[in-house]
This record gives structure tokens, C-alpha cells and sequence, in this order.
């Protein structure tokens, strides 16, 4: 058979989640030096701060204002729950006060 129609350009490749394969780490490797180069001969502070949180995105890494707005989105959550259920209580007692 010929090399032309055992191409399988249409098929996509089976890929394991988590798993990166060799190409993308050296692609992914070659951005992190690039923005690494460029991060060093910038003078100016917030590119570099900029590019260090790129760099840390895409190292997998969590940086600071992800977790504190995490932290700030639970406390916001768990107020909530407390404020609804304040509310169904007062409801309740609103209910029964007005059938007395």
C-alpha cells in the first residue's frame, strides 16, 4: 500500500489525560525560555510581573490572587447559605404570625 493512503491525517490521536507527550513539553519548554528571556531584559516592572504569572500558569502552577480569590468565594458561599437560611426562618415565623 502506498505511504499516501496510510496517512491518517483526519484521525485524531488517541491521548491519555495528564500525559504530556514529548513534543508539546518541548514546545511548552521553548515559550517558558522565551518568556523567561524576555522577562529579563524588560525594564519594565509590570511586564515582568505579568509574565511571571504567565510563567507560573503555564508551569501548573497557582499563584497567590487565584487562592485568595478562592478563599473569598468560599467565605462568600457559606455567608449565603447562612443568609437563605436566615431567610426561610423569618419566612416561616412571618407565615405562622399571620394565621394567628
Amino acid at each position: 500500500m502506498r505511504n499516501i493512503l496510510k496517512e491518517s491525517t483526519n484521525l485524531k490521536r488517541k491521548r491519555t489525560p495528564g500525559k504530556i507527550d514529548k513534543k508539546e513539553e518541548n514546545e511548552r519548554a521553548n515559550i517558558l525560555s522565551y518568556l523567561k528571556e524576555k522577562m529579563d531584559k524588560s525594564s519594565d516592572c509590570n511586564l515582568q510581573y505579568d509574565l511571571h504569572l504567565c510563567m507560573e500558569i503555564l508551569e501548573g502552577k497557582e499563584n497567590q490572587l487565584v487562592k485568595d480569590l478562592k478563599q473569598e468565594l468560599q467565605g462568600a458561599i457559606i455567608e449565603l447559605e447562612d443568609v437563605t437560611a436566615k431567610s426561610i426562618q423569618l419566612e416561616m415565623e412571618l407565615e405562622n404570625l399571620s394565621k394567628e
